[in-house]
């Protein structure tokens, strides 16, 4: 009696501890994992509204997304055919580091305001998650502001690129 006690026990400790690896792994390493993470995505953050489509590939091995698509008030973001790798580990400590990623089509549109300022940031993401690239291919872009409208040829750049929106004022082409 004693013995199939133990048994028990331990047997119920592995399957506790082995349940949630499986899950792990699945994710990770399966199409129908990204698949069930991309379905799982809240389609409204914080104000904005989110819409993934075409998501295929492994978070191990790569993953390619038809079209992502972000509406706010103040911006709309449309990315389309993105292809990136994602390094696992940084997960755990809640970055999110992506080795390589091509974007082939990128459009930013910035709205005009429609509310008055507060004085606290707008957010999207949650504070802690921090989005790093290694490396990233734009192959056409375009932003639209208000006043301008601004196209770009094809932008690689490699760690440490940072794009920072300045108060200059600019001109259409």
């Amino acid at each position: 009696m004693r013995r199939w006690l133990i048994a028990s026990v331990l047997a119920l400790v592995l399957i506790v501890l082995a349940l949630p690896v499986a899950a792990l792994y699945l994710a990770i390493c399966s199409e129908q994992g990204l698949q069930l993470i991309a379905r799982a995505l809240p389609h409204r953050m914080g104000g904005a509204s989110v819409e993934v489509t075409g998501v295929r590939g492994t978070v191990a091995t790569g993953i390619h997304v038809d079209r992502l698509e972000i509406t706010h008030e103040r911006v709309h973001l449309l990315f389309e055919d993105i292809d990136a790798r994602v390094a696992l580990p940084p997960l755990l400590l809640q970055s999110l580091r992506v080795r390589e990623a091509t974007i082939r089509r990128m459009l930013i549109e910035v709205h005009p305001r429609t509310h008055p300022s507060s004085p606290t940031p707008v957010r999207f993401m949650p504070h802690w998650l921090e989005v790093r690239p290694d490396w990233l291919r734009i192959a056409s872009g375009t932003l639209i502001v208000p006043t301008v409208i601004a196209s770009t040829p094809p932008l690689s750049k490699a760690r440490g690129w940072c794009a920072r929106a300045s108060s200059a004022s600019s001109t259409p082409p």
